[in-house]
């Protein structure tokens, strides 16, 4: 390569182009090159690399085209990085192997021939990973540093993150203008066939600014799938970086970079966690699972058009391109879904999640930051005047009564969710429907009767019931606006706030979806509050307190929440955390383990996410951890304390 590089003044980056054109067969020798057809009793395949560069020992007086050689070359060097990359974990008892630097470059050969001599060597109980950025996390990190240190928008109030929705795919080559992805037709020898680089190059990024300092890139192993193995590698589409004009810059220099640069918040680890290490916020990870990854591709594709029609109504009376620009969102939206159908990690790793925050991503570059915002205030209309009401019943119950009532309506109030298909539809085929939403009571029947999915409603009502043992401080995340937060998460609190508690309440910074955002919280509360003392004089004592959660997602990303939610948190002492809505209980933290008690509560709002936790659609997720330090390191995270019934 040196030489060649030397003699025809090529590039690397030319080098590899010349070695995909390359046909390695013609230099190196295969087992059947020496045994003929007697290898398959020897257990060995045909194809495998007997000696590299041995045709050509063999035979040195023959010519043989450069391209040929630079593959062999290639093959064996990498398969020797391999070997040697296996040997020193195996010394140092290490499972999965990161590999990163100039040599590999992102080249979808380089990378399948490491990883096929990886699982080789180590017979398949380690795992060669790259990661997605490597070639630009030096200079990443650098300018990130620079800016953070000598720019204006410098200062606590700034954080970073990278953009999986926008920018370049992850194959792009640093240091260059080309892409490592060419035409390579399926090759087999000892490194395996080439698969699709998008399912090799995986990773899961996140970079925060806040303390000067990179966080570290992590990656995932490529998917046992073969069914991208006959396609071409060509690069999917692009989609270039357009911030929210609320918290995030506009510059051009973060889109070169793939960073969204967030103004007015610091984002920090969420300080109750477990383990934050070890903290993965996802549920399920739709880069391995064939099954689901298709459904919820599916799922979301289905969807589509009512967030169309939402985000077209919510600026149809003031703006007169809504519909067209809803129409550009649909169709961004259904080009960013084919590319994942096609390529599922060549956005880092896939999961609910981040095709969530892609949505929510496509509204706001269209110019719809809250396209959900008249069926909210419409909702919450609605709710308030179902309050007082509700209210009273609650109060006429006693004790037990009224926390099995309270329950129930979380329960109810969570089915109250646009993002969900089959609660939208429930809601449309509801008799006596007002304005699209069936009334509380009927939703409420729709709650199935105890033993639910995961239930500890038991344990829970065992801690509460002694007055000492009850939490001091409870933190609630809330999730949807109108009926789920008025009716639903709000008589949980008074009714924590009667036991003497103290509740903070936290919302979104950002729209997504019909989520409660944290200006409407406050605005909500002030209006409730007219309806009910106790939230008076708890709002005036700061005994309920409300705050943002740095958050912009229907999901919960534990990693980043907001530096006023961190400092409240640790002030108040929170001993309780709830964690209610689909997206915040079970797409994203269902494992999620603290060191504080957690309440998780949820309705399964999906058919087929039903089944898949033995369910069926509308089961109830009820789940009470309790913390403790004897047992905190001896259970593993997916390990859950409910009890799961098998007849929901």
């Amino acid at each position: 390569m040196l030489v060649l590089r030397s003699k025809a003044g090529l590039s690397f980056d030319e080098l590899l182009d010349l070695a995909d054109q390359g046909n390695h067969l013609q230099v190196d020798m295969l087992v059947r090159d020496i045994y003929g057809g007697a290898y398959e009793s020897l257990g060995l395949a045909g194809d495998t690399i007997a000696s590299s560069f041995g045709l050509a020992a063999r035979r040195p007086e023959e010519a043989r085209r450069p391209a040929d050689l630079i593959k062999a070359l290639l093959i064996a060097v990498s398969n020797n990085i391999g070997q040697l990359a296996c040997l020193y974990a195996r010394l140092n008892n290490v499972q999965r192997i990161l590999f990163g630097g100039f040599f590999i470059r992102g080249h979808a050969l380089t990378m399948e021939v490491i990883s096929f001599a990886v699982r080789y060597w180590s017979q398949g109980k380690m795992k060669a990973m790259f990661l997605r950025h490597e070639g630009y996390l030096g200079a990443v990190g650098a300018f990130m540093k620079n800016r953070m240190q000598g720019n204006s928008l410098a200062g606590s109030s700034t954080s970073w993150s990278e953009s999986k929705v926008a920018g370049a795919p992850s194959f792009s080559v640093p240091g260059s203008g080309r892409r490592s992805i060419y035409p390579i037709q399926p090759h087999s020898s000892s490194s395996g066939q080439v698969r699709s680089p998008s399912d090799v190059f995986l990773s899961n990024t996140a970079f925060s600014g806040a303390a000067n300092s990179l966080e570290s890139e992590t990656a995932t192993d490529a998917p046992d799938d073969d069914s991208s193995t006959e396609k071409q590698l060509t690069p999917g589409p692009r989609f270039s970086l357009e911030s929210n004009p609320r918290t995030l810059d506009f510059s051009t220099e973060w889109s070169a970079f793939e960073l969204e640069h967030v103004v007015g918040v610091s984002l920090t680890t969420f300080p109750l966690l477990l383990s934050p290490a070890d903290y993965v916020p996802d549920t399920w990870d739709l880069t391995q699972d064939t099954k689901a990854r298709a459904y919820w591709l599916e799922c979301f594709r289905q969807g589509a058009e009512r967030i169309r029609q939402k985000a077209e109504e919510s600026q149809s009376d003031t703006k007169s391109d809504a519909k067209a620009r809803s129409q550009q969102f649909a169709d961004l939206y259904f080009a960013f879904l084919s590319e994942l159908a096609d390529y599922p990690s060549g956005r880092g790793i896939l999961t609910v999640r981040c095709i969530l925050e892609a949505q929510q991503h496509f509204l706001r570059k269209l110019g719809f930051p809250d396209a959900f915002c008249h069926q909210k205030k419409l909702e919450n209309s609605w709710a308030l005047s179902f309050f007082p009401g509700m209210m009273e019943r609650l109060k006429a119950l006693d004790w037990s009564e009224r926390q099995v009532a309270l329950a129930r309506g979380i329960l109810a109030g969570n089915i109250f969710d646009w993002g969900a298909s089959e609660a939208v539809r429930f809601f449309m085929q509801s008799q006596n429907s007002v304005d699209g939403m069936a009334s509380f009571e009927q939703t409420q029947n729709k709650i199935p009767p105890r033993p639910w999915l995961m239930d500890d409603f038991d344990r829970w009502i065992q801690r509460i019931a002694v007055r000492e043992r009850r939490p001091h401080c409870v933190l609630i995340f809330c999730d949807n606006s109108g009926a789920d937060l008025i009716l639903g998460v709000l008589p949980f609190a008074i009714e924590c706030l009667d036991w003497g508690c103290k509740v903070i309440l936290t919302a979104n910074s950002d729209p997504a979806i019909n989520d409660v955002t944290y200006p409407e919280l406050l605005f909500l509360m002030n209006q409730v509050a007219e309806l009910d003392e106790r939230l008076t004089a708890a709002l005036n004592s700061r005994r309920l307190i409300c705050v943002d959660n740095g958050q912009n997602s229907p999901c919960l990303d534990l990693r980043r929440v907001s530096q006023n939610l961190v400092k409240l948190v640790n002030d108040e002492k929170v001993d309780l955390i709830v964690l209610e809505g689909m997206g915040r209980a079970v797409h994203t933290n269902l494992y999620a383990r603290f060191c504080v008690d957690c309440l998780k509560i949820a309705v399964i709002k999906n058919s087929w996410l039903a089944g898949h936790l033995g369910g069926n659609l509308f089961s109830v997720i009820f789940k009470y951890e309790h913390y403790s330090s004897d047992v905190a390191h001896e259970r593993n995270p997916s390990d859950s304390a409910s009890t799961v019934s098998s007849n929901p």
